[in-house]
C-alpha cells in the first residue's frame, strides 16, 4: 500500500482526509500539517521517508516545497486553487453584507506564478479597490493580520480574502468580514484524479519485467582452449557466481542456455 504525505494548514489537511477516505482507492493518507507555509521543507526534510508521495493543499506549499531537496515531481500533486475561489469569496461575503463588496484586501504567496498573479490583479477591473499583500514563505501570521486588520482600522475595505484558515479566524473574531480561499471538495476530487495516475505510472515503473540476454565473446573459442581439463568448468562457476550476484541485487533469476549464453529476468 503506497501512503501519502498531506500538506497544508490543519484544517485543510483534516478535510482533503475525510473527504479522500470516502472515495475508493487502496492509499493511506497521512496528514502532516503545518502552521505556516514555510514549515513545508521542513516538513519534507524531517518526513521524506514516511511517505511515497505528497498532496499539497494548494499552490503556495507546491511552490515552497520546491526549495526541498526531496522535491519530486513525479511524486508531488497539489490541488488547484483556481482564480474563481477569489470571485466566490467576494460573492459570498456580499451576500452576508447585503451589498456589493468594492473594497476588498487579499494576501497571497509573492512566489507564486506569473500568470496566477495577474489573474488576481485582473479582480482590480470590477472593484473600487484592492490591496494585495504578498507575503514571503518567512513572513509571519502576525505581519499578515496586521495588514488586513489596519485597512479595516482605516475604513478601506469592506471585506478580507485569504489564504490562511487562522488569519480567517482571527479576523471573523474581530467582526472582520473575511474569506478563506482553501480546497473545494472538486477540487480535491480531481487532484486525487491526477495523483492516482501519477501513483499507477510509478507502480508500473517500479513493477516492469526487464529481459537480458548475456552471451559470452568467442565462448566456442575459449571451450575449446580449455577443452581437456577443469578449466572450463571452473570459469563456468565464475560466471555463474557473477550473475548470481547480479541476480540477487535486481530481485531477478537467470537461466542458462548452451554456448556461452545466459537468459536473466
Amino acid at each position: 500500500m503506497y501512503k501519502v504525505g498531506v500538506v497544508g494548514p490543519k484544517r485543510s489537511v483534516e478535510k482533503i482526509i475525510q473527504y479522500i477516505n470516502l472515495l475508493d482507492h487502496d492509499i493511506q493518507f497521512i496528514g502532516f500539517p503545518y502552521n505556516t507555509a514555510n514549515e513545508t521543507i521542513e516538513i519534507l526534510e524531517k518526513h521524506h521517508h514516511e511517505a511515497d508521495f505528497w498532496l499539497f493543499s494548494g499552490n503556495i506549499p507546491y511552490i515552497i516545497a520546491k526549495q526541498s531537496k526531496h522535491f519530486c515531481t513525479e511524486r508531488m500533486q497539489f490541488i488547484h486553487i483556481s482564480i474563481n475561489s477569489f470571485y466566490r469569496g467576494i460573492l459570498e461575503l456580499s451576500h452576508q453584507l447585503g451589498r456589493f463588496a468594492k473594497r476588498v484586501s487579499i494576501d497571497t504567496l509573492d512566489l507564486l506564478e506569473p500568470d496566477y498573479q495577474e489573474k488576481i490583479e485582473e479582480l482590480e477591473g470590477f472593484l473600487d479597490k484592492l490591496y494585495i499583500k504578498r507575503f514571503l514563505p518567512e513572513t509571519s501570521i502576525a505581519e499578515i493580520i496586521d495588514y488586513h486588520l489596519d485597512l479595516w482600522k482605516k475604513n478601506e475595505i469592506d471585506i478580507v480574502i485569504t489564504a490562511y484558515p487562522i488569519v480567517e479566524e482571527t479576523l471573523k473574531k474581530r467582526g472582520i468580514p473575511v474569506f478563506w480561499v482553501g480546497p473545494m471538495e472538486q477540487d480535491i476530487y480531481y487532484t486525487f484524479q491526477l495523483l492516482s495516475e501519477k501513483i499507477r505510472t510509478v507502480y508500473y515503473k517500479e513493477t516492469q519485467t526487464t529481459a537480458l540476454t548475456i552471451q559470452i565473446r568467442n565462448f566456442t573459442a575459449i571451450k575449446n582452449r580449455y577443452e581437456n581439463g577443469y578449466g572450463i568448468h571452473f570459469l563456468r562457476l565464475k560466471i555463474l557466481k557473477i550473475l548470481l550476484q547480479i541476480c540477487e541485487k535486481i530481485d531477478g533469476y537467470f537461466v542458462e542456455e548452451e554456448n556461452g549464453r545466459f537468459f536473466i529476468v
